[in-house]
Order: structure tokens, then sequence, then C-alpha cells
């Protein structure tokens, strides 16, 4: 995958994994620095991630979601749990044992995803080989639009600054004094700058219940 969606992943969100006999996994979920996200327009990031997707090798089916993606401005959840299915479905053809887990974040977000296994008959290379292909094709750069669009953010922004007073306790029983007038997100940022240290992190977020931003 390239870099620019690569630079999208925070450890915060959960990521896909694959273990030897079960896996529990994800269509790719994605949150692009707080900042370029709640500065850059939505129409941007999804013509990046079209253009993307059809240099990569997307199927013709995700091109097209991603193209009525930008012609709305949003990605439905019936939409991204189909391609969620297709994916599915493409890992078992390919001989994995894969099927939808939906998850609900916890600002409320619907997101579907899928759990895949390659058993014991495949090695754990050839098995990410299979998952990465299967997601390229159908899932990747759809779900980056559909937990960006604009209801996701809205959503999420909301529940992150519902969290504010116990953000800030966080903080302070950290030995983190945050200005008087931070709102919500501002600390969850300023959480995210603790939680990422290499030497004395704490992971405020987690404690008050924030899974990404």
């Amino acid at each position: 995958m390239s870099n620019s969606i690569r630079r999208l992943l925070t450890p915060a969100l959960a990521a896909m994994c694959v273990l030897p006999t079960i896996a529990g996994c994800s269509a790719e979920n994605t949150s692009e620095d707080s900042a370029s996200s709640e500065q850059k327009p939505y129409s941007e990031r999804v013509q990046s991630y079209l253009e993307e997707a059809t240099s990569e090798g997307a199927s013709e089916t995700q091109i097209d979601e991603l193209r009525e993606a930008l012609a709305t401005g949003e990605v439905p959840y019936e939409t991204m749990r189909g391609a969620t299915q297709r994916a599915v479905d493409c890992m078992s053809n390919a001989g994995l044992d894969a099927s939808i887990a939906d998850v609900t974040q916890a600002s409320g977000l619907e997101v579907p995803m899928y759990r895949a296994s390659h058993g014991e008959e495949i090695d754990p290379d050839t098995g990410w080989e299979m998952i990465r292909a299967c997601e390229t094709s159908e899932t990747y750069w759809l779900s980056a639009a559909y937990q960006q669009q604009p209801s996701a953010r809205e959503q999420l922004s909301q529940y992150v600054r519902s969290k504010e007073t116990e953000l800030r306790e966080c903080l302070q029983d950290n030995g983190v004094e945050a200005d008087d007038d931070a709102d919500g997100w501002e600390l969850a940022e300023l959480a995210l700058e603790f939680s990422s240290a290499p030497e004395g992190g704490f992971d405020c977020l987690s404690t008050v219940g924030i899974d990404g931003l």
C-alpha cells in the first residue's frame, strides 16, 4: 500500500491481524492525523483514495463505490458491509476460513469487519498475502472513506468532546496540566501525544474509553 494511506493509521485504532489458526481482523480502520483530518475537505481525501485505488489494484466495484462517495459525500453502511462481504468471499475462495464480524466503535459508529483464519495448511506469510490481496481488491480505500466521512467524524467528535472532564482528570492525575479553555478534542490530542511517548507514556484515551481519533 502507498505511504499516504499507511500514514492514516494510528495505534489507538484496531489493526488487521492473522494468527496460525484463528484471527480477528477488520476492514482497515483508519484515522488521519487529527489536525489534517479536521482541515482537509472530504472530497480531497476521497479523490486521493480513488486515485490510489485505481493505480494499485482495487476492483472495479470498489472504484465505482469510491466514485459514488466522491459524488454524494458519504459511504452508506450497507455499501461498506457489502464490500466487506466481497472481501470475505474472496478470502474463502482462496482457501481461508473467513466471516464478517461487525464491531461498534466507542463513538457508536458501526464498522463492518471480518475474521480470517489460515489454519495449519497455509503458512502465515501466504495467509497474509491472501488477506492483503482480497482487502486491496475490495475494501482498503473504501474503508478509509467510510470512517473519514463527515457524519462519522462528527459522531466521533461529539463523543470525544463528551469525555472532556474525564480526560482532564486523567491528564492531571499523570502530572499534565492542560489549558483551562481546552475542549475535549484538544485534550484528547494532548493525551495521544503522551500515549505514544517512548518512555513514561500513559494512555488516557483508553482509560476514558476513546478508541481512536
